[in-house]
């Protein structure tokens, strides 16, 4: 018994090294975890054009890439107030308090037709 509490110290030991030298390495290269920017391709797409469009690429791409929301099942405009509200009261979005014109353009563009 007094020989395997050390072997048993010693393969605790080595199965615990990688994590933390993963862990030591993330936060080295990645500024605490975070990923630069520089690592992430330049957005490319654009919203579709409609009234409100500069609200979205204003708004929803600080976040969001077009393709994120424009491939969005489309949805009524209950689902586009719900998740505009979600991403303001949950996520903190910055979004401003009165929201109709930025549903409106989701409800225009992306909603049913």
């Amino acid at each position: 018994m007094k020989r395997l509490l050390p072997m048993l110290a010693v393969a605790a030991l080595l199965m615990a090294a990688p994590a933390m030298s993963l862990s030591q390495d993330q936060s080295q290269n990645h500024n605490s975890g975070n990923i630069p920017d520089s690592a992430w391709p330049a957005e490319t797409g654009v919203f579709t054009q409609g009234q409100g469009v500069e609200l979205a690429q204003a708004l929803c791409m600080t976040c969001h890439s077009t393709e994120y929301v424009s491939t969005q099942p489309r949805m009524p405009r209950k689902f586009w107030e719900a998740t505009v509200k979600k991403m303001k009261d949950k996520y903190a979005a910055p979004l401003p308090d009165d929201t109709t014109a930025i549903v409106d353009y989701l409800t225009a563009t992306y909603g049913v037709k």
